[in-house]
């Protein structure tokens, strides 16, 4: 359905973190309660052999639909004759069944709102029945969480977690306040996670049937009416739809507070929409106000942006928020040409402290492939010669022999790996390898060199 954070300036720790916790509590509490569900089945089971004696003549339990009723009636003697034997033993059976439920893992760790035990809301967050409602809950917190704690920090989205997670269970409990049945699960976070995913201003369009995409809002807002229908038409009470549904509506809400209130953005537009480009000044104003957790405020300076690093190609920091932006949009080949520009200049200018920051972000962007080979094959004899960096360098030369293989310079970027692994490097091995591809590509172009003194 809707795909992941792609292109990540920084790693989502604070989604992984959520994750891994929720991962946990799952691993080491599964085997205890598979233990417990175990011995209610059993005490259950022991109850209905019991129970079925008598039910062909009280057709009418046949339709009890929750199992507290049911019990309520048959304590009653209303089932089961009081004086009999079975009663006895039946209400030996229901009383085990309470003592066992009562200290049951989820009943202790999670929210039953009959108890109004408001703390135990934020433990329920992390517990899950199965496997199945772990992962899709964890699935869809790393697809939304991800990308919102990219777009609005990680305080945010730990925030929003918790948030989120109480009042969709304060809400359950308005719905019903006097159920025995424990919440559990960060389905109610995790839908607010998603709720705030949906007012953000970037859009994603899914795959759907082979060349047809459709804006992930669409998939969003099929499964809140999906919560709701549920919620209102459906008489059971294990999958508690109201939490998602209120989670959902409590996220979309604090999103648009949040956009309401972050005047930052209108500042921005209003000062630098009158110009056609920004002036060092101005420049300098952008990169303080700017951080890196709202990259999502500059989309509509990209233009701006791209003007000015014409202008002034060796500003290393517009290379970068404009790389940046460009990502974030997905426009890898616009970003790979910012950092191109920049790099260009400043490989004529050997300022090797500014080439070594755009390095560092054409590998944490994974854009090397996207540069012109003329530009890798420059950064790498750069990396060496000027730099002394031998082992960066014949990274470069490796992505530029598999990503150019007809490359002009390819001879040469093959034949400087030969030597960086012969005479710096030590590494028998690639130099085997890169002499060997050489000889095979090259065979009249260098002959000889396994034998020269490089």
């Amino acid at each position: 359905m809707l795909l992941p954070a792609e292109n990540m300036r920084q790693h989502p720790w604070a989604t992984l973190l959520l994750i891994s916790l929720n991962l946990f509590v799952w691993f080491f509490s599964n085997h205890l309660v598979q233990q417990q569900q175990k011995q209610l089945e059993t005490i259950q089971q022991q109850m209905s052999q019991i129970e079925v004696r008598y039910i062909l003549q009280h057709p009418e339990f046949l339709d009890i639909p929750d199992y507290e009723t049911k019990y309520r009636k048959i304590l009653d003697g209303e089932l089961i004759p009081k004086e009999s034997k079975d009663y006895s033993v039946w209400q030996h059976l229901y009383l085990s069944l309470e003592t066992l439920t009562h200290h049951n893992f989820f009943t202790q760790w999670g929210f039953v709102p009959v108890e109004r035990n408001f703390l135990k809301i934020f433990t329920s967050l992390f517990l899950h029945v199965g496997l199945l409602h772990l992962f899709f809950n964890m699935l869809f917190l790393w697809i939304a969480g991800s990308r919102i704690e990219q777009i609005r920090g990680r305080k945010t989205l730990l925030a929003m977690y918790l948030l989120s997670g109480y009042c969709a269970n304060l809400a359950h409990l308005i719905v019903y306040p006097d159920s025995t049945i424990p919440v559990i699960g960060a389905s109610g976070a995790v839908a607010g996670i998603m709720g705030l995913f949906l007012v953000q201003p970037f859009k994603y369009r899914t795959p759907f049937i082979k060349k047809v995409r459709i804006p992930a809002y669409v998939y969003l807002l099929l499964w809140l009416l999906s919560q709701l229908a549920f919620a209102v038409f459906s008489s059971q009470r294990q999958a508690a739809h109201w939490v998602h549904f209120s989670g959902f509506i409590f996220g979309v809400f604090l999103g648009l507070l949040q956009e309401k209130k972050d005047g930052h953005k209108k500042r921005l537009e209003s000062s630098m929409d009158r110009r056609p480009d920004f002036s060092p000044g101005e420049m300098e104003l952008f990169w303080q106000r700017s951080s890196d957790d709202r990259l999502e405020e500059i989309r509509p300076h990209i233009p701006k942006l791209r003007q000015y690093l014409k202008k002034h190609p060796t500003d290393v920091r517009a290379a970068i928020f404009l790389t940046r932006a460009c990502s974030l949009q997905g426009a890898l080949t616009d970003a790979a040409d910012a950092c191109n520009l920049a790099l260009t200049s400043l490989l004529e200018t050997k300022r090797i402290g500014d080439i070594l920051i755009l390095y560092k972000e054409l590998r944490d962007q994974s854009l090397f492939q996207l540069l012109p080979d003329s530009t890798l094959y420059r950064l790498a004899i750069f990396m060496e010669i000027e730099g002394y960096y031998y082992l960066e360098a014949a990274k470069l030369h490796m992505l530029y022999i598999q990503h150019f293989p007809k490359g002009d310079l390819r001879a040469k970027s093959i034949c400087q790996l030969c030597k960086i692994s012969k005479q710096h490097l030590n590494n028998t091995a690639i130099y085997q390898k890169t002499l060997a591809l050489l000889n095979r590509d090259y065979p009249n172009d260098y002959p000889g060199l396994g034998s020269m003194d490089l």
